[in-house]
């Protein structure tokens, strides 16, 4: 638990700028990592998002794509501080 949530801002990251750059197959290729670890783990809500920002890669619409990463980036942030709330972390 303690590597994912070491590991899921730095997926993150990539994501943004993958988008940034239009790297399409880079954005798809991060979600889909994220998408497993996130499922690996538990983290639901994680994994749909990433789930979602997977598959919309494949369309290529940056602005589609930074608007599902916001709500990724927030579904992540909830999960941490729940995580730290409960003592996992």
């Amino acid at each position: 638990l303690k590597l994912y949530v070491e590991d899921a801002p730095l997926q993150l990251t990539k994501i943004r700028q993958a988008i940034e750059q239009e790297n399409f197959e880079e954005v798809h290729l991060c979600a889909h990592s994220l998408k497993g670890a996130s499922a690996n783990v538990g983290a639901e809500a994680m994994r749909e998002a990433c789930m979602r920002i997977e598959s919309m890669a494949k369309s290529g619409s940056a602005a589609e794509l930074a608007e599902c990463l916001v709500t990724a980036e927030e579904r992540f942030t909830l999960l941490r501080s729940h995580l730290e709330n409960l003592g996992f972390i």
